[in-house]
């Protein structure tokens, strides 16, 4: 399902065409699985207006990242993910539609569907969220191999372009 619901009222006449792009990326990635069952589900998703950011701080440096897009619990069922892509990159960026939600699909794939969170879990990120962002990013990664082309070099293509400072 892809869902309307924090579009702001002047997007839902354009709301038809970004549906569209979405199932169709999402289409794409689901049928470039080798194995479908590897997906526990097909998330919900909901684009979002608002770029979700977040401020680190690297060396006593701050670090200020921006995401696109975010596998996040589904607002519905807490105990299943759902994908918030940003209205900026379902519209400025639809062309790696395919790598970002290939890549919040491996997320979704390395944690095998489930939302949950220990105290371990917890204590980790609240020590180090650095360090267990990039956990979780090496976890997404060693799904990748559950991908074919093009989906794959999509998916490597939209984890280099999403480093970069300026997109």
């Amino acid at each position: 399902m892809i869902s309307s619901e924090y579009m702001p009222k002047d997007h839902l006449v354009h709301f038809e065409k970004i549906k569209e792009s979405i199932e169709v990326a999402c289409n794409q990635v689901i049928e470039s699985l080798k194995d479908t069952s590897s997906l526990p589900y097909i998330p919900n998703v909901y684009p979002i207006p608002i770029m979700i950011t977040r401020i680190f701080t690297v060396h006593a440096r701050m670090v200020k990242v921006f995401n696109y897009s975010v596998a996040y619990p589904d607002k519905n069922n807490f105990e299943r993910f759902a994908i918030y892509p940003t209205l900026t990159l379902i519209e400025r960026l639809s062309n790696h539609l395919d790598g970002v939600i290939g890549h919040e699909i491996a997320h979704i794939m390395a944690l095998e569907g489930k939302v949950t969170i220990s105290k371990s879990d917890l204590y980790s990120i609240l020590r180090n969220r650095e360090e267990n962002a990039k956990l979780k990013e090496k976890r997404a990664e060693m799904v990748y191999k559950h991908f074919d082309e093009p989906v794959l070099s999509e998916i490597t293509r939209w984890n280099r372009i999403s480093m970069q400072k300026d997109i």
